[in-house]
């Protein structure tokens, strides 16, 4: 516990991938497994209680512009929070394995991501490339469908990627740091 192995990049880096795989392929049907990755995330950090603020501030926002997003129609989803994937009914309410990955994701900032931390122009190139592209290769895979073209909601995601990683990256630097850092 507390030993810090979930900080080592490549660790921090192959876990989030196993998650992104897990809930794009398997949607809500696996959360167990992602649960239980991310539970040993924050039991082999070296700062467990300032790491789970941090994820917990970072994934509520990312969730949130993602929430937006679906209740304007940009983001389709079949499955969402309050009914499992075979109902196969459209919903304005993502589903909770999308709420798993912002989780996952937020996991990667001070870890795989941390290079980012003192370069937010090459994070902010690397959010509009890397964030939108994630969405479109999810719906490639059917787990999100668009309400308008791939091209202009790719544009769009682009546009918020621009500006959301570079700031989810800058909020670490004003979440209190140590195993029993006070929260504000």
């Amino acid at each position: 516990m507390f030993s810090g192995i979930s900080q080592n990049f490549w660790i921090n880096l192959i876990g989030f991938q196993i998650i992104w795989w897990v809930c794009v392929l398997f949607g809500n049907t696996w959360l167990a497994i992602t649960w239980a990755l991310l539970g040993c995330h924050l039991l082999f950090h070296r700062e467990p209680i300032s790491e789970a603020c941090y994820i917990l501030i970072c994934a509520t926002i990312g969730f949130g512009i993602d929430a937006l997003l679906t209740f304007k129609g940009i983001f389709i989803f079949q499955e969402s929070v309050f009914q499992d994937s075979s109902l196969k009914e459209s919903s304005s309410i993502p589903p909770l394995w999308l709420f798993a990955l912002w989780i996952s994701f937020s996991a990667t900032l001070r870890q795989s991501l941390g290079f980012f931390s003192k370069h937010y122009v090459l994070a902010a190139i690397l959010g509009a490339v890397g964030g939108s592209g994630s969405y479109l290769t999810a719906e490639k895979f059917d787990q999100v469908s668009f309400g308008f073209t791939t091209w202009h909601t790719g544009f769009l995601l682009a546009f918020i990627w621009l500006i959301l990683f570079p700031l989810l990256i800058w909020i670490s630097h004003y979440i209190p740091r140590g195993r029993y850092a006070k929260v504000v």
